[in-house]
């Protein structure tokens, strides 16, 4: 009854390390688990056996499987650990170290203070195209008409005069610009007139 314990668990360890490597559809996978079955048949006919046994004969033999079984499991186990230490200090690297890894005081990436420059260039362009298209979208209003269909009461019109509108023609011809006397020239000429 010992022997078959032994067996069954003998069989459990090489089933966990067969299913890492095959599928139940494995002939060696196949083959382990009905080698467990008939050992699992056999042992179920033992206990047949046993329970025809008186009780203290049943109580005894019970206990000396018990313990002889958990001996057997310990020894098991005791070997799959020596076996593993045996292949883990077996294990051979081919890896080489050609060069001691070095250490740099700064660190080569993120260059944080040409992300702040260049951050704070594209936020300043951002913002003047933003300003930019806002004025070219919004031209003002620009006559009494619009601000009363906005909603709002008008209550006079300021027009312009006619000597503004010949100023802004003096002013925005070639000559001037090139002669500011004649541009002061005009200026006072301007005040003497409005008086």
């Amino acid at each position: 009854m010992v022997d078959l314990e032994a067996q069954l668990n003998e069989l459990t360890f090489r089933e966990s390390e067969i299913s890492q490597r095959f599928t139940r559809d494995h002939p060696a996978y196949r083959s382990l688990l009905q080698k467990r079955e008939t050992l699992l048949s056999e042992r179920e006919r033992l206990n047949g056996q046993v329970q025809r046994l008186p009780q203290t004969q049943r109580e005894v033999l019970r206990m000396t499987r018990d313990v002889e079984v958990n001996q057997q499991i310990y020894i098991q186990l005791l070997n799959k650990v020596q076996e593993l230490n045996i292949l883990k200090a077996g294990t051979i690297g081919n890896v080489r170290i050609v060069d001691e890894a070095q250490s740099y005081p700064h660190p080569i990436k993120p260059k944080k203070g040409l992300i702040l420059v260049l951050a704070t260039l594209l936020g300043g362009m951002f913002g003047v195209a933003l300003v930019l298209l806002r004025a070219m979208l919004h031209r003002g209003i620009e006559s009494a008409e619009e601000m009363e269909s906005e909603g709002f009461s008008v209550y006079a019109t300021v027009p312009k005069s006619d000597l503004q509108i010949q100023l802004n023609t003096l002013l925005t011809a070639q000559e001037i610009a090139y002669q500011p006397k004649y541009l002061q020239k005009l200026i006072r000429q301007t005040y003497l007139l409005s008086r």
